[in-house]
């Protein structure tokens, strides 16, 4: 999972960082020049990424975005367990500000927001990155001292510091806390906002309308959605990529039902498309994506999480979508679990011959008994 964790501090402009010199605590430290960027936030007219917790921006050095080449960023909430203070999935691709790259539309689509974008916001930024490294001369922290000024969207003309704590190797998470306690003892304080594009749109004129949408989904269901979010695009690497996306959101990322509730769909879509025949290499990435998009629409259409049986269309499907089910809700009931020996299971369950299944039911009942 593509994970960006961080602290977000907030400070007067005439903040004076502490000197840190150039070791800390055992960590050498590298300041980098200073970067302007400007930073451009799109959604749908009605809001369809900000309700479920996500963000698409492009961040260049122009403000005219077409012909200019930056870098895309979708980010989204993480898994409901997930207890740092400020942890996102984030995906990035460099590419032309004109156009949103297609890599995100899997995940444009789960978060519903298939209609023509518009800009919310555009930031102009100064960066004055700060780099810790360990003595292996590993980037472990990265701190980033953001001088904003909002130059389009509802609080035009206003100005934000910010600074951003992120952890870059997980066994130096005390070491970013310590940054942090040592800046809000200067005089730093935690932000009271989860990201810049809150702090550009939200004002007291609008304060109801913006906490209505962050309210539009239970955080369950905002959970949900992220996480299929990441496996489509997680997954769209091939067929081991996609089943490792799956594994890791059915086994740890989705509740429950939403889990069982996508097993059943992705078997139902195997026994589909495998009927027509094929290469698994070329169908299995849309399969994934297929049942993600049709679990989120569920999602978001009732408002909470809810598990639909899906009837499988033969018996043979039928015995192996309660096999998959089952099997998923028993690993996540146990204690420990591999997703490497689940991973096999799949392999071998995409493996069967679909096209011909109904002919199969020996093989399918030696795959049940060995797996069950």
């Amino acid at each position: 999972m593509n994970f960006e964790v961080e602290i977000k501090l907030s400070a007067p402009f005439e903040f004076a960082l502490p000197d840190l010199g150039r070791q800390w605590n055992s960590l050498r430290i590298t300041s980098k020049s200073a970067r302007r960027t400007i930073t451009t936030y799109l959604d749908t007219d009605g809001y369809d990424l900000f309700s479920c917790g996500a963000a698409l921006r492009f961040r260049g050095e122009d403000i005219d975005r077409s012909g200019c080449i930056g870098v895309w960023t979708l980010k989204f909430a993480p898994p409901r367990d997930v207890s740092y203070r400020s942890a996102r999935f984030e995906f990035e691709v460099k590419a032309d500000g004109g156009t949103v790259p297609s890599y995100f539309d899997p995940a444009m689509r789960v978060f519903g927001a298939g209609g023509e974008l518009r800009e919310l916001a555009v930031l102009s930024a100064v960066r004055r990155p700060m780099l810790f490294e360990s003595s292996e001369a590993e980037p472990v922290v990265e701190l980033d001292d953001d001088l904003v000024e909002v130059i389009e969207g509802p609080n035009k003309g206003s100005r934000f510091r910010e600074i951003e704590i992120e952890l870059l190797s997980p066994s130096f998470e005390d070491d970013a806390e310590k940054i942090s306690q040592l800046f809000l003892a200067s005089g730093a304080s935690h932000s009271k906002s989860s990201s810049k594009l809150e702090q550009a749109i939200e004002n007291p004129g609008n304060h109801r309308f913006i906490s209505g949408l962050l309210d539009r989904y239970d955080h369950p269901v905002v959970s949900d959605l992220s996480v299929l979010a990441s496996m489509v695009l997680g997954g769209s690497g091939g067929s081991e990529a996609g089943l490792k996306a799956f594994a890791e959101a059915v086994l740890v990322g989705l509740t429950e039902d939403s889990a069982r509730a996508i097993a059943a769909e992705f078997v139902e879509g195997l026994a589909s498309e495998g009927s027509s025949g094929g290469d698994l290499e070329t169908w299995i990435s849309g399969l994934l994506t297929e049942s993600a998009v049709m679990l989120a629409a569920e999602l978001r259409a009732a408002g909470h999480v809810v598990f639909a049986r899906h009837e499988a269309p033969t018996p043979p499907a039928k015995r192996l979508s309660e096999l998959l089910v089952s099997k998923v809700s028993r690993l996540r009931r146990a204690k420990e679990h591999s997703l490497h020996e689940f991973g096999l299971f799949l392999e071998e369950l995409v493996s069967l011959p679909w096209e011909r299944l109904s002919q199969e039911e020996q093989e399918v009942a030696g795959f049940v008994g060995k797996w069950s």
